[in-house]
Parts: C-alpha cells; structure tokens; sequence
C-alpha cells in the first residue's frame, strides 16, 4: 500500500520520511479484539511526526508509517463498538496510509456534520486542549487564557474554552497582530490580546488581562513555550510572565515548556508525585474514545468548528508541501493530506 513512512537513510532535507507504494498493508486476519481495520481517508500532520526521528533509535521507527490523526471508515472490525461501513475519527499510529489498525478506545464516530478532511484535523489538538482544561478544573462561568490563540492547539483551544466556560464565562487569547480578527470570529466574546504590545496587558492593576478577569485566570493554557528562547515574550517565558495572572486557585496548564518544567515531569513521575504542583502542569495529550465522542457533540452543536489552514494530496510533492507548510509556524489552522484525493461527509 502507499504510505509515507520512516526512512533513516533519507536526507535531512526529508525529515527522515519517504514516500512508499510498497508499504505492507495491516491485515484483517490479524485484529485483536477491541481493534477495527479503517481505510483513510485524511491525515493531519503535527510537529512531532518530524520531531520523533530525533527522539526514537532506527529501530523503533525506520519503515513504519507517519503521523497519528486521521478520519475513515471501518472496512473490517472485532469492536463491539464500531462495525463496517462506520466513519470514525481518532488517534492511531501511521495515519499518512491507505489503510490503518486503530484500537476502539481510541477513535469515534465522525461528527456528520464535517468532511473527512475537517474530522481528521481535529484529535490532537482538541483532545490536548479539552484535557488541558479538565485538568485545570475549568467550569461553567470560569475563565480560561489561551496562550497562541491562532495556532493549531490555540485555534481549538479557544473554542473548547468557551464550550467549558459558556456565555458568562470569560475567554481571552492572546495572538499576533495579524491574527488577532481571526481568533476574534472564533469567539467574538473572547478578549484577544497582541502580544507584540505586551505593556498593554501585563499590567497587573489596569492592564487588559485584569480588567478582563479582575479576580484572575482559572486556566492559563499555554500553547507557545518550549525550550526554545525564541518562543518566549520580552526575554521570559510565558508562565513566568503570567503567573500573576493566575487564580488563587487557578492552574497554568502548558503542552510545551523549558528544560527544567520537563525535568520536574520527569521527577514527578519517577517520585510518584513528590514534584506535584498545585499551580503548574504539563500536560500530554492522552488518546480517549471518550473525549472524542464529547468533542463531536461540540461540533455537531456548533460549539468548536475546525479551521483547516490547507489539505494536500497524497503523494511524495503533497506530503513534502504538507510540512513545509507546518514547519513555517505560518500555519493557520491545521495541515491536512487527503489520503483518498477526495472530500466528503
């Protein structure tokens, strides 16, 4: 079957991928139970899939499939969930493939009401945004910020937060100058901020972010910080930067972070949770049948829309131009291929 896949012989110029026709394709005869055959039919990209190359050895990689978000249909199942002809969306590993074996607990219905190609954006990034604002503890009339409101987990993230918080909650993102009208038609409640004009919100008495959420933020999600000093704000990290902004009760809850947050994650696993912070999280994306199926609800009632920034076809140029176009960081919605060159519901 065709697939991109893990090639370590390819050149850096490649991210280490190669476009196969000659992939071997899963078998029916070799589901377990609680696994479904699906047939793709998109894939959405995430910096990860490149990154992974650099983290994993050959082994663990070299041949296999690319990517993990994806939406299709049930071609063959031993689910009791899920049976043939059913369109699914989900996490699983090798979604940049014709076709992929996907465990039940991991995917769910397709909202109807959305392409493939939409379906398929959506898993990552809003399953990492809706956990990130479980584990926050956002409720109805609570007040979630969104740290890179216009990027793919920001995107969703804002919608997410509204659903969570409804009307008389309070939203806000912050974004850049040019993207602050487009995270506005998401939420034209929310309060979005530009973060090129930091003096105009990280004010602590009168600054944007206090008058919009004077008692402080139940939820800070970040987005933006990583280990990488460009990513931060007037030489800080975000969190830092924020932590006044936050709720006495409330919680900073990033996806990324520096060297030393990554480190006292590491502690606090190894020490069962003598690390824990009552204040600071990070937060990696776990795969839930659960949360998807709470996340179509959303999408089915209008509440988080996906925004699709460009959908590439599958083949060797398509896959290439895909993450190009995610490694610019000039991406304003999620990176899709459209594994079966065609869109439908």
């Amino acid at each position: 079957m065709k697939a991109l896949v893990y090639e370590y012989n390819a050149g850096a110029a490649t991210d280490g991928m190669r476009f196969a026709d000659d992939s071997t394709a899963p078998s029916a005869a070799a589901l377990k139970t609680g696994e479904v055959l699906i047939e793709v039919k998109a894939a959405a990209i995430n910096p990860v899939d490149y990154k992974l190359r650099a983290l994993l050895p050959r082994f663990a990689l070299n041949g296999r499939a690319v990517a993990q978000d994806f939406s299709g249909v049930v071609i063959e199942s031993k689910s009791s969930k899920y049976q043939k002809g059913a369109a699914v969306y989900g996490n699983a590993s090798g979604s940049i493939a014709e076709r992929l074996v996907a465990a039940d607990k991991h995917i769910a219905y397709k909202p109807p009401s959305i392409s493939f190609n939409e379906a398929a954006s959506l898993p990552t990034v809003a399953l990492t945004g809706y956990q990130a604002f479980k584990k926050g503890g956002l409720k109805e009339g609570g007040s979630a910020l969104v740290v890179g409101a216009s990027g793919g987990c920001g995107i969703v993230g804002v919608q997410i937060a509204r659903a969570m918080a409804g009307c008389q909650g309070m939203v806000a993102g912050i974004c850049s100058t040019a993207n602050v009208p487009f995270v506005q038609q998401l939420d034209a409640q929310a309060t979005v901020l530009d973060y090129k004009y930091p003096e105009t919100f990280l004010e602590p008495k009168d600054g944007a972010l206090t008058r919009a959420s004077p008692c402080g933020w139940d939820v800070i999600y970040d987005t933006v910080t990583s280990p990488d000093n460009g990513d931060n704000l007037k030489g800080q990290r975000y969190d830092v930067l924020l932590e006044p902004f936050r709720a006495d009760k409330g919680k900073v809850v990033a996806i990324n972070g520096s060297a030393w947050r990554w480190t006292c994650l590491f502690l606090h696993k190894m020490t069962m949770g003598v690390f824990a912070s009552d204040k600071y999280a990070l937060h990696l994306m776990q795969r839930s049948s659960d949360d998807l199926t709470q996340i179509a609800h959303w999408v089915r009632d209008g509440e988080v829309r996906p925004i699709l920034d460009s959908v590439h076809t599958f083949s060797a140029e398509g896959c290439a131009a895909a993450y190009t176009r995610l490694k610019s960081r000039r991406a304003k919605g999620k990176v899709v291929i459209n594994i079966s060159n065609g869109d439908s519901y």
